[in-house]
């Protein structure tokens, strides 16, 4: 058994790759609404929980939206609320049926990266004909993951357009174009972590080669 230093790059950038789009997916914060601090993901949205004292210290109409130019942060509040949507997780309950396509992409690329996260180390303990066999499978599943993640993050944006995400970002939302919101953190982690991904496949194809 020879383990090369390509082919322990390979394995700890597929497990650095699998645990970000995991933890991206999870995450709220994919669109972000800067005046009411409510922040919405593929799987759950966080909102912010306004006092009567609070609401009454900015012009914030019944259904929560804020005024231009002001922001719940201006009357300190610090209470938000996370949770699926309808609370309970189903499919069924996200807002689009772009966000349930996006949900399902993302989430089965999620899948197969972890898998080829543990393949990636089961190489390193095989013997060097059978690693790899095994490096280039899961380079080809890798291939099919990224491309499920990739249309995901694609086809998210197109489901702007609904009366959730129109009732928190504006009524000016729509297809892949955002009104008062903006792009989170969470859903640029996963468009950065998806081009990396990009270079699994080739370096699964390398793992034998011995760097001198």
């Amino acid at each position: 058994m020879t383990v090369t230093p390509i082919c322990v790059v390979w394995s700890v950038l597929s497990i650095l790759i699998a645990a970000a789009c995991w933890f991206s997916l999870l995450q709220s914060h994919w669109i972000v609404n800067p005046d009411t601090l409510t922040s919405l993901g593929v799987y759950s949205y966080c909102s912010v929980r306004v006092t009567p004292d609070q609401r009454h210290q900015l012009p914030v109409s019944n259904d929560g939206v804020v005024a231009t130019g002001h922001s719940f942060a201006d009357a300190g509040v610090q209470s938000v609320r996370c949770r699926p949507y309808g609370d309970h997780f189903r499919l069924s309950n996200l807002p689009s049926g772009a966000w349930q396509a996006a949900c399902v992409l993302c989430g089965s690329g999620c899948v197969l990266m972890a898998i080829c996260a543990l393949l990636s180390l089961v190489t390193l303990c095989l013997r060097r004909k059978k690693d790899r066999r095994l490096a280039l499978f899961t380079g080809y599943v890798q291939i099919v993951s990224a491309t499920l993640y990739t249309g995901g993050l694609v086809i998210f944006p197109a489901g702007l357009d609904s009366d959730f995400v129109q009732h928190h970002c504006g009524k000016d939302s729509r297809l892949y174009l955002l009104d008062r919101c903006v792009i989170g953190w969470a859903y640029i982690l996963g468009i950065v972590a998806d081009a990396l991904a990009i270079f699994c496949p080739f370096l699964s194809h390398h793992t034998d080669t011995v760097v001198h």
